[in-house]
């Protein structure tokens, strides 16, 4: 069964707690459940923002996998958005992935959509195995980010 839920919801990763110094607010999830090894594969997608340094990346972290993490603003960010206009592109790759390989149709990406220089909306989607190994339908979900 594949799941999207809502950032209430109940899920297979929470965001972690804000402290003093770090202040973390979710706005997204994504969930997949893969039946042949019975994971589940769940994202939790926020902004973590270091409130003494004044910086603040937008993080996906998993139950299963490794996620990513990117800081607003950088010039790594600035980077891969010159680079996704150079190549006609809406959105860019980053971090950690899965791609289809030698019978296994498991796909994992993080797409991330700009606006004039600037990271506007993550999409993260997944595609886990049915009981014969087969794709099932990806989940795909998009979030806007916040507005600071």
């Amino acid at each position: 069964m594949l799941i999207a839920t809502g950032v209430n919801a109940t899920q297979e990763i929470s965001t972690p707690a804000s402290t003093d110094v770090f202040t973390n607010t979710p706005f997204g999830y994504v969930e997949a459940t893969d039946e042949i090894n019975g994971k589940i594969y769940g994202y939790v997608i926020y902004l973590h923002e270091n409130t003494k340094k004044g910086i603040t990346k937008l993080k996906v972290s998993g139950s299963e996998t490794a996620g990513t993490s990117i800081t607003l603003g950088s010039k790594t960010a600035k980077k891969k958005i010159r680079k996704a206009i150079k190549n006609d592109k809406k959105y860019f790759l980053h971090g950690f992935k899965i791609l289809p390989r030698n019978g296994d149709p498991s796909n994992i990406e993080n797409r991330f959509y700009f606006s004039e220089n600037e990271i506007t909306k993550v999409e993260v989607g997944v595609v886990t195995r049915d009981a014969k190994n087969q794709a099932k339908s990806a989940v795909i979900k998009s979030f806007n980010l916040p507005n600071e």
